[in-house]
């Protein structure tokens, strides 16, 4: 059976309420594709991103790219903020003694669409069942030797301005003698739900809604939003297992695990019909 007819059998069967907690910059193509199969959305976006005050330690890095080995972008939002931080310096091109570490698809294509060259880029193979640091690094673990300098791309909590996430890369970087750096390209923080929001948060709790996280810090920020709500009724999928136990902590009742492509999304969403 060809695709058409997948799509319509998908689209009779995803009955779900999908809400989509990624932060609202990168929700749309989410909905669009999930819409498109027939399943109902909900944005609440539970991750609010900026831009760091102050670009100039952004700007510092793009003039000594050459002098790093690889630069490793956490995700989509470092690409973009990366980017557009230094928007002045980003005319010139990606140096091609300096790879560009991704931790998945979406990270990579950003990358692409940044001008970086593909030849530069890596990323965990495309069939893993996990997108993260630790099958990254089963790629580019090899690339790297003592005295190389890694810099490493993410976001920072706007209340303590701290980079925070895990630092399982950095530890395996420093057990190799390779130098690391961290850089801050924006900014994490909770974001400001109205009371529409809230009420529709409230709302979505039951066996026919299905929270999809993409963040531990997301699943920690809801628990912030609205404290003492009872999941246990409601589901819950998350793109990786750290994310899942997470859920679980705060206590929904059915949490499953997705790679987080929107493909295997869908896939898993049909299944819970």
């Amino acid at each position: 059976m060809g695709g058409p007819a997948i799509a319509k059998r998908l689209r009779c069967k995803l009955v779900l309420t999908a809400v989509i907690t990624r932060p609202i910059e990168e929700s749309p193509r989410w909905i669009a594709a999930l819409n498109a199969m027939g399943c109902h959305t909900k944005a609440l976006p539970l991750i609010a991103i900026h831009p760091i005050p102050d670009s100039k330690p952004i700007e510092q890095a793009w003039n000594l790219l050459t002098q790093f080995k690889s630069v490793m972008f956490v995700s989509r939002a470092a690409v973009h903020h990366f980017f557009a931080s230094s928007a002045n310096l980003s005319h010139k091109p990606w140096p091609n003694q300096t790879f560009a570490w991704a931790t998945g698809p979406g990270t990579r294509q950003a990358l692409l669409d940044e001008g970086v060259p593909q030849h530069l880029i890596f990323m965990p193979d495309g069939l893993t069942q996990q997108f993260d640091s630790e099958h990254l690094w089963q790629v580019v673990g090899s690339q790297v030797t003592a005295g190389d300098c890694v810099l490493i791309v993410r976001g920072a909590d706007a209340a303590t301005g701290s980079s925070g996430g895990r630092d399982w890369l950095a530890q395996r970087l420093h057990e190799n003698r390779v130098v690391y750096q961290w850089l801050a390209a924006y900014q994490r923080a909770l974001p400001n739900w109205n009371d529409e929001q809230i009420q529709q948060a409230r709302q979505a709790n039951n066996n026919q809604t299905v929270w999809i996280f993409s963040s531990s810090q997301a699943v920690a920020n809801l628990a912030q939003l609205l404290p003492n709500q009872d999941w246990s009724q409601t589901k819950a999928i998350a793109t990786h297992a750290r994310i899942a136990k997470a859920a679980q902590d705060i206590g929904f009742g059915v949490v499953l695990t997705s790679r987080p492509t929107i493909q295997d999304l869908i896939v898993l969403l049909e299944s819970m019909k």
